[in-house]
């Protein structure tokens, strides 16, 4: 067996990765810090369970994210693209 790392394992192991995660994360981090605040105030003054709200966050975070990607890409479709 050789042990080379294949192309995907490299991927998996560069630090540019991690690089680029942290650089992405920054564009959200308004979101990422809201969803925290509400989270302890949830947790800590409410009593809520936490893994529901953990949930509820991270839900939170991956839907502002995915409707920011959806709003950069070029609008088509209905309207005429207007």
């Amino acid at each position: 067996m050789s042990t080379a790392l294949t192309k995907l394992q490299r991927e998996r192991t560069d630090p540019a990765m991690a690089q680029s995660f942290y650089e992405a994360m920054k564009k959200y981090r308004i979101v990422i810090s809201a969803a925290l605040m509400v989270g302890l105030v949830l947790i800590l003054f409410v009593h809520a369970p936490i893994i529901p709200v953990v949930a509820g966050c991270m839900l939170a975070v991956a839907i502002a994210m995915l409707r920011a990607r959806s709003a950069g890409k070029g609008k088509g479709g209905f309207r005429g693209g207007q």
